[in-house]
């Protein structure tokens, strides 16, 4: 059984449930509202990721536009696929491509991808990804990001409201063969008493 959200009433001490909804329901779109929101609070994906990329076109002509790209604090690529609501059957396939499109990125690209990203000079960005890898200088940094070393096993975040049993039945299976796949369940909650909407993660 999912967590579940109370209304507390110190007064009257009293609790009442607030009912899961939809992000359609309340009128959330993905990439204009889900995709803020994990940008600006990657921690709602559960632990520290730097996003590093968003919507980006790896492959010219190929249509590879993961929703974003991150590093993680081993100095692993972190490919997140995100839909509104419910994730589809073909999600996990989906990201898979993605992944495999980044799987030859040498450190000095990713570090390139950031610093476009982020709108600042190349010698920053490495200082921002040294100093989230906790990395001991830039070479360690590249001994991280390399192709040859971590960066030849990208992860993946799938990030939905509902998953179908068969997503997370091949996620299971795909992580008993070594490959890192998660799923991550948002869960909008709106509090019509209040008008306060919650986001569970």
């Amino acid at each position: 059984m999912p967590n579940r959200i109370f209304r507390i009433d110190p007064t009257a001490k009293s609790v009442e449930e607030i009912e899961p909804t939809t992000f359609a329901d309340n009128g959330f779109l993905e990439t204009k509202d889900v995709h803020e929101w994990l940008v600006s609070h990657p921690g709602l994906l559960g632990e520290e990721l730097l996003v590093i990329q968003r919507e980006h076109l790896n492959v010219a002509g190929k249509g590879h536009r993961p929703d974003l790209v991150a590093v993680d604090k081993a100095g692993n690529l972190v490919i997140v696929e995100v839909k509104r609501d419910d994730a589809g059957q073909d999600i996990y396939w989906q990201a898979a491509l993605y992944a495999a499109s980044y799987w030859t990125r040498r450190a000095d690209e990713i570090v390139n991808m950031f610093a476009s990203y982020a709108e600042m000079p190349i010698d920053e960005a490495q200082a921002r990804l040294v100093e989230h890898t906790n990395a001991d200088d830039a070479d360690a940094l590249e001994a991280a990001l390399n192709a040859s070393q971590t960066n030849a096993k990208q992860r993946i975040i799938l990030v939905a409201r509902r998953f179908p049993r068969q997503v997370t039945t091949t996620v299971l299976w795909l992580n008993e063969r070594g490959l890192d796949v998660s799923c991550l369940q948002l869960t909008p909650h709106y509090d019509s008493e209040s008008d306060v909407h919650y986001l569970q993660s």
